[in-house]
C-alpha cells in the first residue's frame, strides 16, 4: 500500500532521478557533514571515557593483584611451617581422642594467625588420611561438599607445587554463611626418605569472600550506568554490582584472541543494550577485569548534533518533494504521455497511431512532434511487413502447387527419353525432350528454393534438432556432389582435424548449408581448380568450418548482395552461369536460425572462402578417455 502511494506522488523514472539529483546536491552533503560531526564527537567522547576507564581499571587491577599475592604468600608460608609438617606426618590411626583435640588446637592456633587478613573467610586443611582442620567464621564443619573437595584435590595436585586458583566455587563447608567463595589451593607433600618421591599429604584451601571485591572495585567510569565486572577463566562473575549475578556465568562476547597481553576495548550487546566493554590484561589464571558502559550513555553528549542534523534533513526532504511534484506535473507528465503512446503501439491498441497533443514549443514539444512522425512511419512499415508476409505465404503456397505438375513433367520426360514405350522416331524430338527435362529440373530446383526460403521467412519450417557427428554430415554431402565435381575436373582437399566433434542441430539443414556452398564452388570454379574443406575450434569454443575454392571470385562491393534473395554478382566472369540466386540466402538464414554466422572472403580471380561459425552451446566435444596403466 505504501509503495502505491509513493508511486502516485512520485512516479517512477525521471522524477526519481531528479529527486536523487537534488538529494546529492543538498541533503546528502548535509547528512555527510552531520554524520562526520557526530562521528568525530562520538569518537572523542568514547576515547575520553575509554582512557578514564583504563586508569580506574589499572588501579583496581593493582589492588586485586596485591590481594592475590598476599593470599599466595600465606599459602606458601603455611605449607612450609615445620609444625604443620610434623602434625601431618602423624598417622591418623595412631591418634587417640586427646591427641586429636591437641592436634586441632595446635593447627587452629597456627592457622588463626592468617585468617584475620582482609578478605579471608576461612582456611581449611584436608589430609589424605581423611582429617579436616578448619579455621573461620563457622564451627559447623561436619557436613562437607565432598564432590567439590575431591575435585579440588585432583585438580590441585595435578598443578604440582604451584598455587591453584580454580575460580568461583561453592564452599566445601556447607555450614558457612559464604556459599560461594574464591578458593586458593596448594598441595602439601612430603618426601619419602626411602624412595625419595613426593607423597601427597594434605590440601590447603584458603577461601576469599566474594563480597570483599566490592571494596576493591571503584565502580568503573563516572557514569550512572557504567559498572565493572571480574570474571574467572570459566566466565563466572567474581564481582558484579548486582549481587544476584555473582557466581553466575556472564557472556560479554569477549574475543577469544584479545586481552591476553594488553588491555583494550570492543563493542557488544550486554543485557540487551549495545555497550562499550573495556578489558584489562589477564590478571592470572584466566581472570580479567571488565568495565561496561552502555553506548547510549556515551552518545547522549553528542546527541544535539544528531538531532539538529535530522531536523534540517527532514526540512530539506520536504523541499525536495515539493520541487519534485512541480517538476512531475510540468515536465514528466508530457513525457509519460509519449511513453504511453509507445506502449499502445507495442500492444497494437486501436488508438495506437492517434497523434499526441502538447502546448508548447520547447524540447518536449519537439519530442511529441518526433513521436507523431515516428508513429506514422511505424504504421507504414507494419503495412509493408504485412504485405511482405502475405507475399511470402503466397509464394510458398504457389510453389507448392507448382511442384506437382513439375514432377509430372520431369517424370514423363525421363520416361520418354528411356524409350519405355518405344523410340521417338527422330533425334530432334529426343533433343527437345532433354530440354524439357532440364528446364523442368531447373524450375523444380527454383521452386524448392523459393518454397524453403518462404517457409523460413514465415516461420513454418520445422526442424527437429539432434546430436550428430559433423564429419558424418560432411562425408554424406561430399558423396552427393562428387559426381558433379569429378565431371567438372575439380580437385577436393579435406582437412577435418576436429574428430569426434558433434553438433546439436537439424542434420538435413546442415547438409543443405554445405550442399549450397559446395554446388556454388563447383559452378564457379574452372576445370583443374581446387576446393578445400577444413575445420577447427576457435578460442571462444566455436566450431568453425571453412570452404574455399580457386574460382572466379566476387568483387568486394557485391559481397552483401549475394546473400540477398535472388542476388547474384554482376561480374562478367560469372554472368553465364545459371542459378536461382537463393543458395547463399538460404545458407545465411539457416545459420542465423542456429545462432551461427556466415562470413565471406573473395576477390575476382583469386577465389572465394566461406566461413561457417557455430556457437559453443551447439558443440559437443568428445569425452576424454582415461588410460589405466597396469
Amino acid at each position: 500500500m505504501n509503495n502505491k502511494i509513493i508511486s502516485r506522488v512520485l512516479p517512477h523514472g525521471i522524477v526519481q532521478k531528479f529527486v536523487l539529483y537534488l538529494l546529492f546536491l543538498s541533503v546528502i552533503p548535509l547528512i555527510i557533514v552531520g554524520a562526520v560531526s557526530y562521528a568525530v564527537s562520538y569518537e572523542a567522547v568514547t576515547k575520553q571515557a575509554n582512557n578514564f576507564t583504563l586508569q580506574i581499571m589499572e588501579k583496581e587491577q593493582r589492588l586485586i593483584s596485591q590481594l592475590l599475592d598476599q593470599i599466595e604468600n600465606i599459602a606458601i608460608n603455611i605449607s612450609g611451617l615445620d609444625g604443620i609438617d610434623e602434625i601431618l606426618s602423624i598417622p591418623s590411626g595412631d591418634m587417640d581422642a586427646f591427641t586429636k583435640l591437641s592436634t586441632n588446637a595446635r593447627i587452629g592456633y597456627i592457622l588463626n594467625n592468617y585468617v584475620n587478613l582482609d578478605g579471608v573467610v576461612s582456611i581449611d586443611l584436608f589430609t589424605m588420611a581423611g582429617e579436616h582442620y578448619h579455621v573461620g567464621e563457622t564451627l559447623e564443619t561436619e557436613r562437607l561438599r565432598e564432590k567439590i573437595r575431591d575435585e579440588l584435590i585432583e585438580r590441585t595436585f595435578a598443578q604440582g607445587d604451584t598455587i591453584f586458583w580454580p575460580g568461583v566455587e561453592e564452599n566445601i563447608v556447607t555450614g558457612s554463611v559464604h556459599r560461594y567463595v574464591l578458593p586458593a589451593t596448594k598441595a602439601i607433600q612430603r618426601v619419602d626418605h626411602k624412595t625419595l618421591q613426593l607423597i601427597p599429604t594434605a590440601l590447603l584451601v584458603i577461601n576469599i569472600g566474594l563480597d570483599h571485591f566490592s571494596e576493591l572495585i571503584s565502580g568503573g567510569p563516572e557514569s550512572p550506568e557504567g559498572y565493572s565486572v571480574i570474571l574467572d577463566a570459566e566466565k563466572q562473575a567474581i564481582y558484579h554490582p548486582d549481587a544476584s549475578r555473582v557466581a553466575t556465568k556472564i557472556d560479554l562476547a569477549f574475543p577469544a584472541d584479545a586481552g591476553r597481553t594488553e588491555a583494550g576495548s570492543y563493542k557488544t550487546v550486554v543485557d540487551g543494550r549495545e555497550s562499550l566493554v573495556t578489558h584489562s590484561k589477564v590478571i592470572r589464571n584466566g581472570w580479567q577485569l571488565f568495565s561496561v558502559v552502555p553506548v547510549d550513555e556515551l552518545t547522549a553528549r553528542s546527541g544535539t548534533i544528531r538531532n539538529v542534523t535530522i531536523f534540517v534533513m527532514i526540512a530539506c526532504l520536504l523541499l525536495v518533494v515539493t520541487v519534485a511534484l512541480v517538476f512531475s506535473r510540468r515536465v514528466v507528465a508530457p513525457i509519460r504521455m509519449v511513453c504511453r503512446g509507445f506502449d499502445k503501439i507495442r500492444n497494437k491498441a486501436p488508438d495506437a497511431y492517434h497523434p499526441l497533443k502538447y502546448r508548447g514549443s520547447d524540447e518536449i514539444g519537439e519530442l511529441v512532434e518526433l513521436f507523431n512522425a515516428l508513429s506514422v512511419s511505424i504504421k507504414a512499415r507494419e503495412a509493408t511487413e504485412r504485405e511482405s508476409k502475405f507475399k511470402s505465404e503466397f509464394l510458398a503456397n504457389m510453389s507448392h502447387e507448382m511442384r506437382t505438375p513439375l514432377n509430372a513433367i520431369i517424370g514423363f520426360s525421363e520416361t520418354i527419353l528411356m524409350g519405355v514405350f518405344g523410340p521417338l522416331g527422330s533425334n530432334k524430338y529426343e533433343e527437345y525432350v532433354k530440354d524439357i527435362r532440364d528446364s523442368g529440373t531447373h524450375l523444380a530446383g527454383l521452386v524448392d528454393d523459393i518454397l524453403d526460403l518462404s517457409k523460413i521467412e514465415v516461420g513454418k519450417m520445422h526442424m527437429k534438432e539432434e546430436k550428430f557427428p559433423i564429419t558424418e554430415a560432411v562425408q554424406e554431402v561430399i558423396k552427393m556432389v562428387d559426381m558433379d565435381r569429378t565431371q567438372a575436373g575439380i580437385a577436393l582437399d579435406i582437412d577435418l582435424t576436429s574428430q569426434g566433434i558433434e553438433l546439436v542441430a537439424n542434420k538435413n539443414a546442415i547438409k543443405r548449408i554445405l550442399l549450397n556452398i559446395l554446388f556454388n564452388a563447383i559452378k564457379f570454379t574452372p576445370p583443374e581448380g581446387r576446393i578445400s574443406v577444413r575445420d577447427y575450434e576457435s578460442a571462444e569454443g566455436e566450431y568453425v568450418m571453412e570452404i574455399g575454392d580457386t574460382g572466379v571470385g566476387i568483387p568486394a562491393d557485391q559481397h552483401e548482395k549475394v546473400f540477398e534473395p535472388f542476388g547474384q554478382s554482376d561480374s562478367a566472369m560469372i554472368t553465364n552461369v545459371n542459378g536461382t540466386g537463393l543458395g547463399l540466402t538460404i545458407v545465411k538464414k539457416l545459420m542465423t536460425h542456429f545462432g551461427g554466422t556466415v562470413g565471406l572472403e573473395s576477390e575476382p580471380g583469386k577465389g572465394t572462402k566461406i566461413t561457417l561459425r557455430f556457437p559453443g552451446h551447439r558443440v559437443v566435444k568428445p569425452a576424454k578417455k582415461i588410460l589405466e596403466f597396469v
